[in-house]
């Protein structure tokens, strides 16, 4: 058994848990559609964090060649797939009360504590991406400023994210969160679009 054996079943479980939490959501509001004053927004929002988690299991694939695992490199790692269940849990009610639901209204008091947990994910990603690609510049001796600037570039859309949801945890101009939503959402739906499995690693 190699380390990717070994940690998937644990990643398999939370991912698989972030993706029914919303799916419980969801149906919960299909059920009560008749007492739903329905948003498009915040349906957009957790078609974003599905894309998030696909996105997540998409990038595991290569991970099967890592033939050692610490504990220090796993933990971003995890720390990463809470914050990605946290976000499916918090993009949707948990429950419709029996007075019935404004969608419109559960995004503007819920937007600020989602976006800021968007926030969140991308700074994580952007410190494990950096840390793994760290240790062989430092192992070579030539951390320059030039390695630093490529290290930060390589993450600059993800810097741009976390700053984009940064500002929509702030701002509450719906104007502004249509536009950026949308504009997220065909983005990742692209990127994720572009992964494949098989094929050369």
């Amino acid at each position: 058994m190699n380390p990717f054996e070994y940690l998937l079943p644990l990643v398999s479980i939370i991912v698989g848990l972030a993706i029914a939490d919303l799916a419980t959501s969801l149906h919960r509001l299909l059920r009560a559609r008749r007492q739903v004053e329905w948003d498009w927004l915040p349906l957009a929002t957790a078609l974003l964090a599905v894309v998030l988690v696909l996105n997540v299991w998409w990038e595991l694939y290569p991970a099967e060649a890592i033939e050692v695992y610490t504990v220090a490199e796993f933990f971003p790692v995890m720390a990463g797939l809470i914050v990605l269940f946290l976000i499916n849990a918090a993009a949707l009610p948990d429950q419709v009360p029996s007075e019935g639901i404004d969608l419109r209204a559960f995004y503007e008091s819920n937007s600020p504590y989602l976006w800021l947990l968007f926030a969140v994910y991308f700074a994580l990603a952007i410190a494990l991406n950096i840390s793994s690609r760290l240790p062989p510049i430092l192992d070579d001796g030539r951390l320059g400023w030039k390695e630093a600037a490529e290290l930060f570039t390589f993450q600059f859309p993800n810097l741009v994210f976390a700053g984009l949801f940064v500002g929509l945890a702030r701002y509450r101009n719906r104007t502004f969160h249509v536009i950026s939503v949308v504009g997220v959402l065909l983005v990742l739906t692209f990127a994720f679009s572009q992964l494949s499995i098989g094929g050369p690693r």
